[in-house]
């Protein structure tokens, strides 16, 4: 659909960002029965999800800093966070 043809309808939810993430939830809030949008400037996964060596990351190269080490022994719960976060990311239950 161009842009023309999406001005003329109404969305539930609009997502900016073609890639793995912006298809995911499309494609979870069409499931859902939401009334979505995708919009991309480019291609289909033709920003970050280009370049990422066709590795799926699923968002956790965004936890990554230049001294992880350091990072989570200054701040445990941001170990903890980051925990919790890939647990759910790839569907495993909550620690107890």
């Amino acid at each position: 659909m161009n842009m023309e043809a999406a001005r003329d309808e109404s969305y539930d939810v609009i997502v900016i960002g073609g890639g793995i993430n912006g298809t995911s939830a499309v494609r979870e809030l069409c499931a859902a029965g939401y009334k979505a949008l995708l919009v991309e400037k480019g291609d289909f996964a033709n920003g970050a999800s280009s370049r990422s060596s066709r590795i799926l990351h699923c968002g956790l190269r965004y936890f990554e800093t230049r001294h992880p080490v350091r990072t989570f022994a200054s701040s445990p719960l941001k170990l903890k966070n980051a925990i919790s976060m890939a647990r759910a990311a790839i569907g495993l239950p909550p620690e107890k």
